[in-house]
């Protein structure tokens, strides 16, 4: 009876420890959402043949956390100087994003830098052509050549909105090859940098990027906008030689953050050159300031840091 008993005993807590087993290879209920929603996600991504689109555009992009399809577009064609300084066309470039919803459909929104005589035949193709133009202004102050940066959007096919992008940008000038990424940051201190602004800046086309995602939730034509879809926060360093550098960005702002953060800026130097819009329907409103400074790299960041923290900006 004593060896009958052991028996059962050995068998139970052999089957019990299999079935632990068993649940502790089974995927939890957090895990099993997780999967799904990366598999919607890659599916909604997959909707829209990108090749197709960079091969109508003339230029490859690249796709970035969202899902957000970017298409950066400098104007290389052009030496372009900022009150003597000479500056990387990539520090302030055009630039087109595609939202994916799945079923080829996208929101894009985006900006083509144009030269003054373009603007007009630019902006009455993109117009003729179902695009939506959403402003006409400049980025910056005393560049030469000037630069007129045109701001538009749409919401369909991802195929006819490049279509139609493509005849647009066929009015100007601006190069759609391929250029190769040189970056030399030339002894710019970017751990210090790192460590002031708060965040990881990556290098890339010639400059050191800091992207920074606004706390808030903005939407517009419909859908929730990825920070990547030029809603976040762009702060651009270009090495100078040694700890200097040119520095120019974007700062998307609530209203109630505007006027505090221009004070933060000129109160250490920064020049705010421009505040606008960039669309025309988000929700909440932003309005987008742009600077330029130029100088020691560290001591800019300092003023940019300060102007930061009048911002509702995602704490990393």
């Amino acid at each position: 009876m004593e060896h009958l008993r052991r028996w059962l005993m050995v068998g139970v807590a052999a089957v019990l420890a299999v079935v632990v087993a068993a649940m502790g290879t089974q995927p939890t209920l957090a895990e099993n959402s997780k999967h799904k929603a990366e598999k919607q996600q890659q599916s909604i991504e997959n909707s829209v043949d990108w090749g197709q689109v960079s091969s109508i555009i003339g230029k490859s992009g690249k796709m970035q956390e969202g899902p957000v399809y970017e298409i950066d577009l400098p104007r290389t064609d052009q030496t372009i100087t900022v009150q003597g300084t000479r500056m990387n066309p990539s520090l302030d470039e055009g630039e087109i994003y595609f939202v994916p919803l799945g079923g080829g459909q996208v929101v894009m929104h985006g900006e083509f830098a144009v030269l003054m005589s373009e603007v007009p035949g630019v902006e009455a193709a993109l117009r003729d052509s179902g695009i939506e133009i959403a402003a006409d202004h400049h980025h910056l102050l005393n560049e030469q050549p000037q630069l007129v940066y045109l701001h538009f959007s749409a919401r369909g096919d991802a195929l006819q909105i490049a279509r139609a992008l493509k005849v647009g940008l066929s009015q100007s000038a601006t190069p759609t090859t391929e250029t190769p990424d040189q970056t030399n940051l030339a002894g710019l201190p970017t751990s210090q940098l790192d460590s002031i602004i708060g965040d990881q800046g990556k290098a890339m086309d010639g400059m050191y990027q800091y992207s920074i995602e606004r706390e808030d939730t903005i939407s517009d034509m419909g859908i929730e906008l990825p920070s990547a879809s030029g809603v976040e926060v762009m702060l651009n360093f270009q090495p100078m030689g040694g700890n200097s550098a040119a520095v120019t960005g974007e700062m998307p702002l609530l209203a109630s953050e505007v006027n505090p953060v221009i004070s933060a800026l000129e109160h250490n130097g920064i020049a705010v050159t421009a505040v606008h819009n960039h669309m025309l329907g988000e929700q909440p409103r932003l309005f987008y300031l742009h600077f330029w400074a130029t100088g020691n790299a560290t001591d800019i960041a300092k003023g940019l840091k300060a102007a930061l923290d009048q911002v509702n900006i995602k704490k990393s």
